[in-house]
């Protein structure tokens, strides 16, 4: 199975359209959601430098320097703290946003619907498509939005850890970018599987939805 890289570029459009539905919902909550992840990514990495410069004074300065051992365990302590706060803020915040998107891609999807010809509701694909996008809207724009956060978060990582690991073997850098390639190639043909399935049985999770209805609601 090969990995169609005509469509990566209809891929990218769809995601920057979904970025852009974010940011529309709330302007405000994108920019500080954006800040929150970007400290999250850097907080480890002073984690692990400040740890470095405990091991170090420890050892270098045995007994004669407490005073900066102790400096040095507070740092790492209030970094820790910091990282605990940041984190359940951005969950507030993710939770928050979550909503806010949803409810503007319900009123985007409700007032479409009120734009279009009566002759659109007689049209099979037009509802099939219309049922993919009230089924996704409740979590698939959360779930995008997670999903790039985490992929800003483990970018700035990488950066800061591939600069470490450049300064002691440059091969062990390329090692670790090389390993990370089968991971992403199975991640994005799986996705794209998942979806051209989901896409092609629409009209019968619509029939099942139907009946479905018709056995289990009062009419």
């Amino acid at each position: 199975m090969t990995f169609d890289f005509k469509n990566l570029k209809s891929d990218l459009s769809n995601i920057s359209k979904t970025i852009r539905f974010v940011y529309d919902s709330d302007k405000r909550l994108c920019y500080f959601r954006l800040v929150l992840i970007i400290v999250q990514s850097i907080l480890p990495l002073i984690s692990l430098y400040l740890l470095k410069e405990l091991i170090d004074t420890i050892t270098n300065s045995g007994t004669s320097g407490s005073d900066d051992v102790w400096f040095t365990i507070s740092l790492v302590c209030g970094v820790f703290l910091f990282t605990q706060i940041s984190a359940v803020i951005n969950t507030i915040v993710g939770e928050i946003l979550g909503q806010r998107i949803i409810d503007f891609i319900n009123s985007l999807l409700h007032n479409k619907s009120l734009e279009l010809d009566l002759t659109y509701y007689d049209n099979p694909e037009y509802h099939d498509t219309f049922h993919r996008a009230q089924q996704e809207a409740t979590f698939r724009p959360i779930q995008i939005l997670n999903n790039i956060s985490e992929l800003i978060k483990n970018l700035i990582s990488f950066v800061g850890v591939a600069v470490i690991l450049a300064s002691v073997s440059g091969y062990v850098l390329l090692i670790m970018v090389i390993a990370g390639i089968p991971a992403l190639f199975i991640k994005l043909t799986r996705t794209k599987i998942y979806y051209e399935w989901r896409k092609a049985n629409t009209s019968l999770y619509r029939k099942v939805n139907y009946c479905s209805m018709l056995m289990t609601h009062r009419i």
